[in-house]
């Protein structure tokens, strides 16, 4: 077992051709497991060293990677990992460096082709998980059902495919649905509103969780309003009645824009989003709702602060709120940076005796009032 008292407990081992090894203390040098607000598998990253030729050729023939990382060996998580990349160094010593990346052992999740029919009407996120078991995913969804229903048809798609056909059609009144891979590699789908509790806050100085060093703050939260808009325009063809040109009412932000000053000063423009069929099995709201859901998501992540901890963070999972305190030089918190945000990527990073875990905190913009003209 590798690891740092009250930091991080791991183990790994690599099962191919030449059995299952144990990769210890003395070859191990870096673990990186990333998890996102996204479709996309969590990925990961490790260098060992080695004598053992026999460890690059098993990886190279297809071998998995088991590994276990938590606080401690009763919260360890244990997962597989399918390689992707190889790079190999020949070092000085006679030994040869392996550095290997890859995804969840989960990739036929990308390229399966399913045949999914829900012979009843469910809802948008109860086709979600009932297609993510039959793949062998364990699903965590809060709500477990949202309020579109329909019967619904996986048309040889891929499996990564019609789970986001469907999520951008899932109904969540006031609210919208986030998806993403957990820590543990479980299926996770959130509600994310105003009423979510603000969670621990996170910053430089006087946090829960202190902030290492430098961060980056990054907004593109007004170009993305101005370029999407909020009222979108879309052409509904409606096999039971004829075409029909219509808005979305509310704002993209769903009712979880973080402050009343996100926006101010932007103009945002009304913009045409497609066009669409409405046949009798549709939910009657599919296309308003697919709408509303990716002009959401287009502004959601608008505003990011990227930031790393030494404070083990293993109970944080993907859609967590935290409030990202900045400091204000003259006292206080910077209020145009500071804020609630969500917690959309984790990046764990160990080292033998090092550990880290970087945060990407996302919310609708800053808070950053337009200055008066001089």
């Amino acid at each position: 077992m590798i690891g740092i008292d009250g930091q991080y407990q791991a183990y790994f081992a690599l099962d191919g051709g030449s059995g299952e090894r144990e990769i210890g203390e003395s070859m191990f040098h870096s673990w990186k497991s990333t998890v996102r607000a996204s479709a996309l598998l969590p990925s990961f990253e490790m260098v060992f060293r080695t004598m053992d030729d026999s460890f690059a050729r098993d990886l190279e023939s297809g071998a998995i990677l088991r590994a276990g990382v938590g606080r401690d060996s009763e919260t360890i998580n244990n997962m597989e990992w399918k390689p992707t990349g190889i790079e190999c160094t020949r070092l000085a010593t006679e030994e040869m460096g392996i550095r290997v990346t890859g995804l969840l052992n989960q990739a036929t999740f990308l390229r399966d082709r399913g045949n999914y029919s829900s012979g009843r009407p469910v809802s948008g996120i109860e086709a979600i998980t009932e297609v993510m078991e039959r793949a062998g995913f364990s699903v965590d969804a809060s709500p477990a059902k949202s309020e579109d229903s329909q019967l619904w048809v996986q048309p040889g798609w891929s499996n990564k495919r019609f789970v986001l056909h469907a999520w951008l059609h899932s109904k969540l009144s006031g609210q919208i649905p986030l998806l993403g891979f957990g820590t543990n590699g479980r299926v996770m789908i959130r509600a994310l509103n105003e009423s979510s509790p603000p969670g621990k806050t996170i910053g430089p100085v006087d946090a829960q969780i202190p902030v290492l060093g430098n961060y980056k703050i990054n907004d593109r939260g007004g170009f993305n309003s101005a370029w999407a808009g909020d009222h979108q325009g879309f052409y509904e063809t409606n096999l039971r009645t004829a075409i029909d040109y219509w808005r979305t009412e509310e704002d993209a932000t769903g009712g979880v824009e973080t402050s009343a000053t996100a926006y101010e000063g932007v103009v945002r423009p009304e913009s045409w989003m497609g066009a669409g069929v409405l046949n009798h099995n549709h939910d009657p709201e599919y296309w308003k709702t697919y709408v509303r859901n990716l002009s959401f998501l287009t502004h959601f992540g608008g505003a990011r602060v990227t930031c790393e901890t030494t404070q083990p963070q293993w109970e944080t999972e993907l859609f967590d709120r935290m409030t990202f305190l900045d400091p204000n030089p003259g006292g206080g918190s910077a209020g145009g940076t500071s804020g609630s945000t969500v917690v959309t990527k984790i990046v764990h990073s160990v080292r033998k005796k090092a550990f880290s875990t970087v945060f990407e905190l996302s919310r609708p913009a800053l808070n950053l009032a337009i200055p008066e003209p001089i």
